[in-house]
């Protein structure tokens, strides 16, 4: 089941708890739900959340990931350097000229949702050309943005009414060294915790694996990271952390700013940051994008079980158009 239906799934549990009857129907082959309260009927599709207190112009932008940039951009935030293909052109040159500048290469289409579409690090032309080429194949993608790599760990930034509520970390998969156990035991113990954690919590937890197993003997030292994966995604190995105790200001500030040009009351920013603890700065950290229907399963998923009530706030705010 796709997170966005697990979100659907979320909704519908919640709002039949305060008397919302809830029905489904096809139109134009889409499946579509339908929630009614009182005098008030919302519908959606299943596969994204149309929330009723987002209007349809302000999703659009959302959607558009360049046009997000350019408003990032507008108000003082540090964008990914950017190359737009529109088209199926095979220039080496032009290509090659891409990778030297940019160094790691990260291509995706304009308007996806997830990692649909996305290829990061081709090394040669002929590779830049094949993901830049995949991209452009997603649906409704009308632009193949080829952006430079940066360094630091994901954040997604959750924006209700105007104000961040929540930072979750996305964290790569990996495990920490305490001078004794070798990486394999490691990995086991890590394995063991994720088996516990997915008693309560609505994403699952995959095993995770020693992605070079001929160092899975060596014994790191204590408090050493060893990195087990890139992804950035739970069902690949990552994890997620609520921070928003320990981020500085000035990442919620900015997040903040995004959403006053932006004006949705449930809205998500998400950020690489080299360091949380350090007050912004523009080679410290980079806007990646913005979402107005995020998975919801992630606010009840997080492994230091810190929930911030995004889901139960959200979910007061659609009860209340049942009152107009």
């Amino acid at each position: 089941m796709s997170l966005s239906h697990v979100s659907v799934d979320i909704l519908i549990g919640r709002l039949q708890q305060l008397g919302w009857t809830v029905s489904q129907h096809s139109d134009s082959g889409k499946n579509i739900v339908k929630f009614q309260k009182n005098n008030f009927v919302w519908e959606t599709p299943r596969t994204i959340v149309h929330y009723p207190c987002i209007e349809d112009h302000f999703r659009s932008m959302v959607a558009d990931k360049l046009r997000c940039q350019k408003i990032a951009h507008e108000i003082g935030m540090t964008v990914p350097e950017t190359t737009v293909f529109d088209a199926r052109v095979y220039d080496k040159k032009v290509l090659q000229r891409l990778i030297d500048t940019y160094k790691v290469v990260v291509v995706k289409p304009d308007n996806s949702r997830g990692s649909a579409g996305l290829t990061i690090g081709p090394q040669n032309p002929q590779s830049l050309f094949t993901a830049i080429d995949a991209a452009l194949q997603i649906k409704n993608c009308r632009m193949a943005l080829v952006q430079k790599f940066y360094t630091g760990s994901e954040y997604r930034f959750t924006i209700l009414n105007g104000k961040v509520v929540s930072v979750i970390e996305r964290q790569k998969p990996n495990v920490i060294g305490d001078g004794v156990s070798r990486i394999v035991e490691l990995i086991a113990t890590e394995n063991k915790q994720r088996h516990a954690i997915n008693k309560f919590s609505l994403l699952i937890y995959p095993d995770i694996t020693d992605k070079d197993a001929k160092d899975e003997q060596r014994i790191p030292k204590r408090g050493e990271k060893v990195q087990l994966g890139d992804s950035t995604m739970v069902r690949r190995g990552a994890s997620l952390y609520e921070v928003i105790d320990n981020v500085h200001t000035s990442y919620c500030t900015l997040a903040e700013s995004l959403a006053q040009k932006i004006p949705l009351y449930f809205l998500t920013v998400d950020m690489l940051i080299e360091d949380i603890f350090q007050p912004a700065r523009s080679d410290n950290y980079c806007f990646l994008e913005a979402n107005s229907a995020p998975s919801l399963a992630m606010y009840d998923s997080t492994r230091n079980n810190q929930n911030m009530d995004v889901i139960a706030r959200l979910v007061q705010k659609i009860d209340k158009f049942s009152d107009t």
